[in-house]
């Protein structure tokens, strides 16, 4: 009779697991997308390409961009910042780690802190950001409540 007990619970014990398993892997959300954004200030303008990855507590985010005062540019950014963070539900509270300016960046120091939050310029800097699904294959990013871009799953 015991033998008899022991397989179907074996069984439930065997899909109880599975289900726990895909829960928690499809809770914990793999970002690798890209999005495009254009920030404007009266006749100025940055174009930012913005790719990033997180994954179990580590991302990573580069920029690529130009800034142009009127028609003219005035530099050129790319740098990749390295993070841990944690999340909330949709509330990701990220902290910068490393922080790698690329040999063509070309943006001086002043406009770099004109025109980026601080995460992308000292180490060890808070950033929040809101990360929403939006659809199968993109997240809509917000900072605070203000929708930054969409990024797109990189396939």
């Amino acid at each position: 009779m015991n033998r008899l007990l022991v397989f179907p619970l074996l069984i439930v014990v065997i899909i109880a697991t599975a289900v726990i398993v895909t829960h928690q892997q499809s809770s914990e959300q793999k970002i690798n997308c890209r999005g495009e954004v254009s920030i404007k200030r009266n006749a100025d303008r940055l174009n930012l390409v913005a790719a990033q990855q997180l994954n179990g507590g580590d991302g990573t985010l580069s920029l690529s961009g130009v800034l142009y005062e009127g028609h003219d540019i005035a530099g050129y950014l790319s740098k990749t910042v390295s993070f841990t963070y944690d999340r909330d539900e949709d509330f990701y509270r990220l902290k910068s780690g490393h922080i790698i300016n690329s040999p063509q960046m070309t943006l001086p120091a002043d406009k770099e802190r004109a025109w980026l939050p601080t995460f992308f310029i000292d180490e060890g800097t808070p950033h929040t950001l809101e990360i929403k699904p939006y659809g199968n294959h993109s997240w809509l990013i917000y900072s605070h409540t203000v929708p930054l871009f969409i990024c797109e799953k990189n396939l």
